[in-house]
């Protein structure tokens, strides 16, 4: 019942500038020519990521990489960004292994030109976590949603900045499916106190918090504050989704085995 990460899509950086009274050079020409396809081809892959074409998606990325490596060679922040890009569009296609790939390459480049304390490298652990979390690989998982957490918070300058409570969430659920339970705890009562000082009780979001946190009292023979939480969980889930949400079925069920 963990919280599903965001794909991280990067926009492009570069910018293309218009036209000048600049000598017309036919090199000059190809390489202006090829600036704007690239960002052509970037835009248009968003576009269709955007609108679930997935292989029409990577075309365009892909061309936009070829053209991006030609003006800037393979050490550019825009680089970086499209191969994460790559990687999420893999990552939607539950293609894993590509993603992954893809993910490698943006890091190694990230690592030379911003080094790993950066937000770019923060989004890049943040998705090979989605992907070690999605091939159950849990410890991997843990590990990098822990150091993307960690450059996230020194940004931020905040441990409870509202932008880290999904992955705090990821991080508490994963220490709950690898037993230990009291981390899980304490890291899901954090992450709730964070939605609640930002959103209030009435989402959706502290709806789901509450029913893990409850899961987590309930694996430690917690009976009756879990339930507290569930009939919570509840409460929010009928009041905002209504009486006919799968959410709602799933809460009365838990309910019902306690």
């Amino acid at each position: 019942m963990e919280n599903q990460s965001k794909n991280s899509l990067f926009a492009p950086s570069d910018k293309v500038k218009q036209p000048g009274p600049t000598k017309s050079t036919s090199n000059g020409l190809e390489k202006e020519s090829d600036s704007k396809k690239a960002k052509s081809h970037y835009v248009q892959g968003q576009k269709l990521f955007e609108e679930k074409q997935y292989d029409q998606a990577l075309q365009e990325y892909n061309q936009a990489l070829e053209l991006f490596k030609k003006k800037y060679g393979e050490k550019h922040d825009t680089i970086v960004k499209l191969y994460n890009n790559i990687g999420v569009v893999y990552k939607s296609k539950n293609k894993l292994e590509e993603a992954m790939n893809s993910y490698q390459k943006a890091l190694e480049i990230c690592k030379g030109l911003t080094g790993e304390d950066s937000q770019e490298a923060s989004t890049i652990f943040n998705e090979m976590a989605s992907i070690y979390k999605l091939q159950s690989k849990h410890k991997e998982a843990l590990e990098f949603y822990e150091r993307a957490l960690k450059i996230k918070t020194k940004i931020l300058g905040n441990e409870d900045h509202p932008n880290l409570a999904t992955i705090y969430s990821n991080v508490a659920y994963l220490y709950g499916f690898l037993g230990n339970y009291a981390k899980s705890r304490e890291i899901y009562e954090k992450t709730i106190k964070i939605k609640l000082a930002s959103q209030g009780e009435n989402h959706p979001s502290v709806a789901q918090l509450y029913f893990n946190l409850a899961t987590i009292l309930e694996a430690e023979d917690k009976s009756t504050e879990a339930l507290e939480l569930y009939l919570k969980a509840l409460n929010i889930r009928l009041a905002i989704l209504g009486e006919n949400d799968p959410s709602v079925a799933g809460t009365y069920n838990n309910i019902g085995v306690i």
